[in-house]
């Protein structure tokens, strides 16, 4: 009496075809069949000798059985697909980014059609050379099978003291001035007691969010003089900011700040990126610029992703008006 094969796993496969080929087919290069054989002992699929038992009268499917044992390892996770569409969307081409990885074009598009496997160092070399922030770094090793690169430390964790130490100097140095840290989804982590400009009069729910507070109705939006001009600059960063390092969260958050921004309306008087605050406060209406600061040479993926935000007056009024909200404060 024939067995069937247990419903929802890879069929047995004979020892003398190493689970891979059927006859007349070509082989499998040398890494997936070591992988898949790995894989087989992890899933318990070999029997009390060490030898595969093949189910009487079972039709040997490759293509499921590497498939289901994907999913065990790596929930279908294809590094090649992976490593072209982040190159495509810094639009290089196979050529361009061997040559910055130190590599061949034949060798790359090998890895990028699946028929070589790289080596970790490989890997950190491509992420480098396309650019890529620490965390999708990460990710691009765990799509290839190795174990992430770069540290990421919870900012309440005691590794990171000696740097929140330093911002907390840096937003101090910055008084009278308002000046913020934010992570890469607009969460305030730090600020400085001129942050108060920001906030007055704003929603107390808005105030974690640097992007929510600055154009939600119920934020800093009804102070803002030239509101339609700073927020496309602001939805403009974040858009920018998406196309370095694609988010859903960021996605979504950019989707529902739009909602909240009226067409945009691009005068003869537009100044682009250099777009001043024009904030209504008690002291009169402020004229801030802002500046953006980062870690550039962090190895930690949380401090990778903070950014200092301050806003520096414009003219000499501006900066009087700082100063006495200050002292008044």
């Amino acid at each position: 009496m024939e067995r069937a094969a247990p419903v929802g796993r890879c069929p047995q496969l004979p020892p003398q075809r190493d689970g891979l080929v059927q006859p007349g087919e070509p082989p499998f290069p040398r890494h997936l069949r070591q992988r898949v054989l790995r894989l087989t002992e992890r899933a318990g699929e070999r029997g009390a000798h060490g030898q595969h038992e093949p189910a009487a009268g079972q039709q040997v499917n490759r293509g499921e059985c590497l498939r289901r044992l994907d999913r065990l390892l790596l929930g279908r996770v294809d590094f090649p697909s992976a490593l072209k569409e982040r190159r495509a969307s810094r639009r290089l081409s196979q050529l361009e980014l061997a040559l910055k990885a130190g590599t061949t074009q034949r060798h790359l598009s090998f890895i990028e059609s699946g028929r070589s496997a790289p080596g970790r160092e490989m890997v950190i070399r491509l992420a480098e050379s396309l650019s890529l922030p620490l965390r999708e770094r990460n990710e691009l090793l765990l799509a290839a099978g190795y174990a992430p690169a770069y540290a990421e430390t919870p900012l309440d964790g005691p590794g990171l003291a000696p740097v929140l130490a330093a911002l907390t100097h840096v937003l101090n140095a910055h008084m009278p001035c308002p000046a913020i840290i934010i992570d890469r989804y607009g969460e305030i982590v730090a600020a400085n007691a001129g942050q108060r400009i920001l906030t007055d009069g704003s929603a107390e729910h808005l105030h974690g969010n640097a992007y929510r507070l600055a154009l939600h109705p119920d934020g800093m939006a009804p102070r803002i003089a030239n509101f339609a001009e700073w927020a496309r600059h602001v939805l403009n960063g974040i858009a920018a900011e998406l196309a370095r390092n694609p988010s859903e969260r960021l996605a979504a958050l950019h989707a529902e700040l739009s909602g909240y921004v009226p067409p945009a309306r691009v005068g003869p008087g537009h100044l682009g990126f250099a777009v001043p605050l024009k904030l209504r406060t008690p002291q009169g209406e402020l004229r801030l610029m802002t500046t953006i600061t980062s870690f550039a040479t962090a190895v930690d993926v949380t401090v990778s992703e903070l950014k200092l935000e301050a806003f520096l007056p414009a003219d000499q009024a501006t900066a009087a008006a700082l100063t006495e909200a200050a002292e008044r404060a």
